[in-house]
């Protein structure tokens, strides 16, 4: 039986209470209790170091746990089901012990194919390993910023209330654009509309540019007939990403980078204001050149849905 450590007062918690156990806890120091280490049933006697480390390693907690947002509730659901009962103090404890963090989940998308998205990086990296000098890579796609502020996260004196203006209406600027990954300069064209005709307008400004064009994108205008039709007599082509795989689609963090740097926490008084905000981004891209090329870097997140 192995010697159990010397602990001070202040250490202990409701965590080890009870009837002359030895257990290991979280920390990795052995402690008498008389409380049996509490795991996915909140009840487990451990010996000894050897036999809590893949007991630790291969517990997994009661969904439950997971969705309680106040803890409060939390403390209820543990007293209910396992009959122990915790301060709520002590519950934030233990949570804790548990490699737990009070935090938001991650949007995922439900219909993403994992296996499609794996089988697209493999074509996209075939793609770039075959790639000539002059035939760049574009991803496009198109943005829809609102005429309002955005309130985000900033630095306000404590106990200090900060006001930001907003809007009225619904108006919009609809933003159909491409991002070459390698240069980082982008072809943007503002428009009323994004359908097949404002398509063909921004394939007629990159095909100015580069004699070859490679667009990796998947939206619904790019595969209307007058686009295809367009498309027979362009060299430019298209390829087409898995659906519900914007996580895929660099221009996205561009469009985040760039709401952030016009948005965020800023208010226009008109909506020629906001439209002239909007372009000049665009005309000073190399102002953030050096910030949008660890943004636009080529490391694609892949989502694992179960």
């Amino acid at each position: 039986m192995p010697t159990p450590l010397k602990s001070r007062r202040r250490t202990r918690s409701p965590f080890f209470a009870g009837c002359g156990h030895f257990a290991f806890n979280f920390f990795g120091r052995f402690k008498l209790t008389n409380r049996l280490l509490l795991d996915v049933k909140f009840r487990i006697p451990i010996q000894n170091r050897a036999l809590a480390k893949p007991i630790l390693r291969n517990t997994s907690l009661p969904i439950r746990i997971f969705c309680e947002p106040k803890i409060c509730s939390t403390r209820h659901h543990i007293e209910t089901t396992y009959g122990v009962k915790y301060s709520p103090t002590g519950v934030k404890e233990l949570l804790h012990r548990l490699g737990l963090v009070d935090k938001k989940p991650k949007h995922v998308l439900g219909k993403l194919d994992p296996a499609k998205q794996a089988e697209f990086i493999a074509a996209y990296e075939k793609l770039r390993k075959n790639q000539g000098k002059n035939d760049p890579v574009y991803f496009g796609d198109g943005c829809h910023p609102q005429f309002n502020s955005i309130p985000a996260f900033g630095w306000i004196r404590r106990g200090v209330e900060k006001e930001l203006k907003s809007n009225c209406g619904r108006e919009r600027v609809n933003i159909h654009g491409a991002v070459d990954i390698d240069t980082l300069e982008t072809v943007t064209d503002c428009t009323d509309s994004i359908n097949s005709q404002s398509t063909m307008c921004l394939f007629d400004k990159l095909e100015a540019k580069h004699p070859d064009e490679k667009i990796v994108d998947n939206a619904t205008y790019y595969k209307s007939l007058l686009v295809k039709e367009c498309l027979k007599t362009s060299r430019i082509k298209i390829h087409f990403l898995p659906g519900y795989s914007q996580n895929l689609n660099l221009i996205e963090r561009l469009w985040k980078f760039f709401k952030k740097k016009i948005l965020y926490n800023k208010y226009y008084e008109t909506f020629d204001e906001f439209l002239s905000a909007c372009k000049s981004f665009f005309r000073c891209r190399t102002k953030y050149r050096d910030e949008l090329r660890s943004i636009l870097a080529e490391k694609f997140h892949q989502y694992k849905t179960e």
